[in-house]
Formats: structure tokens, sequence, C-alpha cells
């Protein structure tokens, strides 16, 4: 069948699927395709050569003949499902490797990640990670989805645009969600029909309405700029409609607006989004300059798309009632851009509404936002309008300055903590259940570093490089506690890249970790790797850490292995993440939406006094590797203690903690300047 990759879909009738339609080629010719395109997954494996009319029965072959449904992965496949055997390639036209030869998958608090070091991507399903990993890291090239139809020899730099080629060859109906609060239906998404059915049962299993409820509407493939809604039609989930196929991403797949819970990110508000298929229009061509910069799921995916409003998502509602006053259409002239690395991408949001959106959130981080039916300034015989949402009048909005939580909300707070700890947690992981029983076991009454320490690092998310160490035993006692020394060959190759693309946030944090006092001044990593002899600290040591991931023992690793000192520290197997045990089982009793609508904030700097009180004498003190790593040493032995029943705990009664009689310590005044250091005060310790 001799077809040119111009030729136009003629279907006889709306509703054939797409091998019974004709085709007619650049002669004018009428040829029908195949009835039976799916081969045998097994084909090129096993020598296959049965030919079946849908992917169903392809599967059940190969499944009852051939024993399994999967080819051999020596290479991974560009459309694994319509042509298996045409590799993914690079941008250098190498093929990519099978996933059992690249770096494993994980996930972690219910969402994977990328297994790129320093890369900090999570996303709700793994197809996306897979993307995101692939078109990022790996660069690699998508061929035609239909190249061997068409002789069509395209490639793409993202699965967003192979996906939108292949409509130029086979246009594929498109579905909108009807939910009025949902994300999809307020930027105007059209979903493909697996999709939109995978879609509406996320809402069904929510509780946002029925079954039988705000079916999908199917909408025409118009012109650009248009969503033409043509029927109402449910949709099936028995249907052999072929849209179900391969590298499908237009689903809820990343990290929506992060709440102050979420440590260590260094990424906006991307919020989970269609395709490029759903691309109404074409890129001027003074635009298309950006993009050689693009991430291709982070600025393709919302151009084109309907803002929708300042309020907050949640999963994939809209929380609020407040829509963009504008419904202003997001390009690159309304909407906002945002750097990771060396990539360009475009939020979700237009430029007013993104504003308005990180107001909002400024309030809610800072306990600022006015009450119910507050309609007067908060402050004492001030009788003025509140000001912008807030529980001030202008005036007194302009004069706060930041503090620790008020009594109130510290008050709310602690009730809600007591509820969460009303019952026995558990270890959410592996590594924290092993963490628990090398403490059980050892009778010792203080457990050396040697075998679990608690670590923080003050680094340059996006580069990698680490400025500050701090290492705590379980006790609280410093084992480490020193600012870095690159060599100068490393430090060089890694800065010279970047140096441009510094922010001033990066530049000021930096200088101000730079300035601190550290008990073991500056170490180079010959230095920091006699230290850790010294403790005893291994490849078989177990690390505590405070974060969202394991940048922690992941950035000094791969200092320490770049400075020629391999195998010195274990890999992020031994990693527990405390964070994300607290997270889990708070939200196991309490949900997502307990404080004001929101998640239970667990920031360090937030959670450490509302536990241990403002007086201690580490509360406070945060964004120094030590103190952090201190204060993750105290919360490391609350959390084992919540491990057991109410009524056996010793540290956690319900109503506050009961001193834990280790590592407290008050800071010396020379740490905070050190220029007021004597030669007799160098010698101080905390």
């Amino acid at each position: 069948m001799d077809m040119l990759c111009d030729s136009t879909l003629k279907p006889e009738s709306a509703g054939l699927a797409p091998w019974r339609t004709r085709w007619e080629t650049a002669h004018g010719d009428k040829s029908t395709p195949l009835l039976k395109p799916y081969p045998c997954p097994r084909a090129k494996d096993d020598n296959c050569p049965r030919m079946f009319r849908k992917r169903g029965g392809a599967k059940d072959h190969a499944i009852s003949q051939h024993g399994k449904f999967e080819p051999n992965e020596t290479y991974i496949a560009a459309w694994p499902r319509i042509s298996p055997d045409i590799p993914l390639k690079d941008v250098d036209g190498n093929s990519i490797p099978g996933w059992g030869e690249l770096p494993k998958l994980s996930i972690l608090d219910d969402k994977w990640i990328c297994p790129e070091p320093g890369c900090s991507k999570k996303y709700m399903n793994l197809l996306p990670m897979k993307n995101h990993y692939l078109a990022t890291h790996l660069r690699a090239r998508w061929p035609c989805e239909y190249a061997t139809s068409f002789h069509c020899n395209r490639t793409f730099s993202s699965v967003y645009d192979a996906k939108k080629h292949a409509d130029e060859h086979i246009p594929k109906p498109k579905w909108m969600c009807q939910y009025d609060r949902c994300l999809a239906q307020m930027q105007g998404r059209k979903l493909l029909k697996f999709v939109a059915l995978s879609h509406y049962n996320v809402h069904i299993q929510q509780g946002d309405f029925r079954e039988g409820e705000c079916q999908p509407l199917k909408v025409s493939n118009s012109p650009p700029g248009h969503n033409i809604e043509v029927q109402s039609q449910p949709l099936a989930a028995n249907e052999e409609d072929g849209d179900e196929g391969d590298w499908v991403i237009e689903s809820e797949d990343e990290e929506v607006d992060k709440s102050d819970d979420e440590v260590e990110t260094f990424e906006d508000d991307k919020l989970p989004t269609e395709s490029a298929a759903a691309w109404p229009g074409v890129l001027p061509k003074k635009q298309d300059i950006l993009k050689g910069a693009a991430l291709p799921d982070g600025l393709y995916r919302h151009l084109g798309l309907k803002c929708p409003g300042p309020d907050k998502v949640d999963d994939i509602i809209v929380l609020g009632t407040q829509v963009c006053p504008n419904s202003t259409v997001i390009s690159f002239e309304t909407g906002v851009f945002y750097r990771s690395g060396q990539h360009v991408g475009i939020k979700t949001r237009c430029a007013p509404c993104n504003g308005r959106f990180n107001f909002n959130e400024f309030l809610r981080r800072n306990f600022l936002e006015a009450d119910a039916n507050q309609t007067t300034c908060r402050r004492k015989s001030c009788f003025s309008a509140v000001w912008e949402g807030s529980k001030f009048c202008q005036k007194h909005f302009m004069v706060w300055t930041p503090t620790l939580h008020s009594e109130d909300a510290m008050g709310e707070l602690r009730d809600l903590f007591a509820k969460a700890t009303s019952v026995q947690w558990q270890p959410e992981t592996k590594v924290m259940a092993e963490v628990i029983r090398r403490i059980e076991s050892n009778s010792k009454a203080k457990i050396p570093a040697s075998e679990l320490v608690n670590i923080d690092l003050e680094a340059n998310l996006s580069s990698g490089e680490v400025f500050q160490i701090g290492l705590a035993d379980l006790r609280g006692e410093k084992v480490l506690d020193c600012l870095t020394q690159y060599s100068e060959g490393i430090i060089t190759s890694s800065s010279s890249s970047r140096s441009a693309l510094q922010t001033w946030q990066q530049v000021t944090n930096e200088t101000k970790v730079r300035g601190y006092y550290t008990q073991d001044k500056t170490l180079d990593a010959k230095g920091v790797v006699t230290k850790l002899q010294e403790a005893g600290i291994s490849n078989k040591t177990m690390f505590l850490s405070w974060a969202s991931w394991c940048f922690d023992l992941s950035h000094l690793r791969d200092w320490l292995g770049k400075e020629g000192f391999d195998d010195v520290l274990p890999g992020n197997a031994n990693l527990c993440l405390l964070y994300h045990e607290f997270r889990i089982n708070i939200k196991r009793v309490l949900g997502t939406s307990c404080y004001r609508g929101r998640a239970f904030p667990l920031s360090l700097p937030a959670l450490f006094p509302l536990l241990f009180g403002v007086n201690d004498p580490l509360a406070g003190q945060n964004h120094h590797a030590l103190v952090d790593a201190q204060q993750l040493s105290q919360m490391a032995r609350v959390f084992i203690d919540l491990c057991k029943p109410p009524k056996e705990r010793v540290h956690y009664q319900g109503s506050g903690i009961i001193k834990l009689g280790s590592g407290k310590r008050q800071r010396q005044m020379d740490e905070f300047f050190p220029f007021m250091k004597s030669k007799e005060n160098k010698k101080v310790r905390l």
C-alpha cells in the first residue's frame, strides 16, 4: 500500500474505526487498509505472522500461544502497541536501551519520581514520568506514529508533538469533561476517549458526582481556537477505540499546586493539563525561538488553554469559586514563564491570576487570611475594612512582620496533631521499619552514628552544589558541621555553565550560607571523608532526612564521587525520608484538607516549634544544616515513640512532648556573628 505523508483522511462515516476508513493518495487512487492492522506483540521475537483486527485479540493470542504479551526489552519501542519493532532513538540516532538497563523507577508519597539525580520532578502516573525522563534526560526523538503506513520520516522531541502530528494523518475525536469545577473543563482541554474515560472515573472515585452524571461531551476536530460541541455521548469502557495506545499522557499526571508542607522543591505550581494535541493554534513565527529551550512537558502543555483562575488546584479540582476575570487564553503574551535548570516552561494561569494565586498562598502560609465573616481589621481599636482578603487593613498589613504562628493557629494545629496521633502510627517504608528495628535491637542508651545518622545539607538544588553539611546522631550530638570546598577543576566545570543562570535568590542564599560559623570550619572532600570515617559512617549506615526526595544523600554522594571518593556513602536505599513518614500517617487520619481546607503544614520550621515549643533553643534557627539535623534527631525519636500504642508512649501523651533530654543546646552568639569571635571563642562548641 503506497501512501504518502500528505494523504488526507476521508471517512465514509463518522463512526467507523480507523482501519475501516478510506484514504486518497496524492495520485487520486483510493485504497483500503488491511482489516487486521495489529500484529502479534511477539511477532519479531517468535516469528509469529498472525494479524488481528483489535489490540485485545492480539494480546490474548500472545498470552495464550507465546506465554507473554510484552516483547523482549533490548530497546524501548517508540510506539509499543502500534509499531513494537521501531526503537526509540535519541537525538544522535542511537537506540535507547530497555528499561531494564536504565535507572530503576520508584514511587514516593503516591507519586512517581524521576530517576535522574538532582531532578525533583514528580508525577501521579508512570507514563508521564517515563516521557519526561526520556525527553529531558535521554533526549529521545519520537518518530511519526504512522511512519510505516504513510512513509513519514519526521521525528519529534516530545511525545506531545508526535501525538499532535499524528492527528494530521488520522484525526481522532476528542471529549471534554463537563464537571464545572474540573481543571480540564475550565481550561477547555480536549481528551482522547480512553483518557476521558479514565478522567471521568477519577471524578466518580473522588465522589464529585455519581456514575452517569456529568458525562463527557464529544467535540469535533474544529479549526484552531474553536471548541464545537457536537454531541453528548456516554463513553463505553469496552469500546475498541485505538486511543488507549502508546505513551498516552493527557491525564492528571503531575504534582499540582504546592502547599507549604512540600519540602525542598524548587519548581512552582506545575499543574496537570492536556497534551499538545489540544493546542488549538500554531506559534507565531517570532516565538518559535523559545521551542529550543522549552520543556516538552512544561512550555507546550498550557499554551492555547484557558486560564482556570486564581484559586488553588487539588488533584483535578479547582477549589473555590473564582474564575479568570478576562477568560484569558494562555499564550506567550499572557502567561508566566518559569525556569527549570536550562529549560523554560509556562505556568497554567495568566499573569494577573498567577499573581493573585501567589498572594493568596502568601496569606495562607503566614496565617494572614481573613476569617469567614470578618469585615474589619484584626488590630485593636482599628475599624478599617480588611484589605485584599487579609485579616488586616492596608495600613496594618504593610507594617506586618513575619513571626511564628499565632497562638490561635498553634492551638488549632496542636489539636489536629493530637487527633492524628490518637492512633498507633506505622512505618510506611521498609527503610523506616529497618531504622526502628535497629534502634529497638540496640540495648545501648546511645545508638552510634555509624549505624544511624541524621543528615541535612544547604545546597543549590538546581546544580547540586553542596554549601554546608550537617550531621547529628540520634541524640542530637554533632557528628559533622562544615562548609565545603570543591576542588578547582570540579567547581569550575560545574559553576561556569550555570553562572549566568543563577537567580538573585540563589546567589543571596549561597552568600548567606557561606557566612555561617561551623564547628568544623571549611573542609574539602578529603576532609569530609576523614570526618565520616572517624565517626564510623560507611556505605552500610542508615541516614534520616527531612525532605520530599533524596537530594541530601544524593548530592553529597555525587560530590564525593566526583572528587574520587566512591563507595564512601550508601545508596538511596539506606535513606529514610522522615517527612514522608509523618505525612502519610497524618494524612491517614486527617486527610488532605484538615487545616482550613489545606493539608497539615509539615515544613520543619513550622512543625518543630509546634511540638517542642517556641522557647526550645533550636526553634526558629532553621536553614543552618547542623541545626536542621539536630531538630531532625528529635523528630525521629518522636516518630518512633508514635509507632507505639498510645498508652505505651514515653515522649508524647497527646498534649505535648515530654522533654527528651538530649541534643538541645543554646547556640553560641559567635555562631550568628562570626566577626565577634575571638581565638578563645573559636574553640567553643554547641
